[in-house]
């Protein structure tokens, strides 16, 4: 998946897996190095686009429509 900061455009690719938000109410966690790469690791949380990544290896799940805005947090 394609994670883009929509305060300062950086984006940076992710390899989903199942664990789950660590953080009620929000739509995806990443690693501290992830939220440093897209510049919100000191803020711990920020609003991202996340976009499904086509030709990328995927399980044959039912994906909703992805291209969308989602709070994203930092997490260890």
């Amino acid at each position: 998946m394609r994670v883009t900061n929509l305060a300062n455009k950086r984006t940076i690719m992710v390899r989903v897996n199942d664990r789950g938000p660590v953080v009620p109410g929000r739509i995806v966690d990443l690693s501290y190095a992830a939220a440093h790469a897209l510049g919100f690791r000191r803020d711990g949380i920020a609003r991202v686009r996340l976009d499904r990544v086509e030709g990328a290896e995927t399980a044959q799940l039912d994906w909703p429509e992805v291209n969308s805005e989602a709070a994203a947090i930092a997490t260890r």
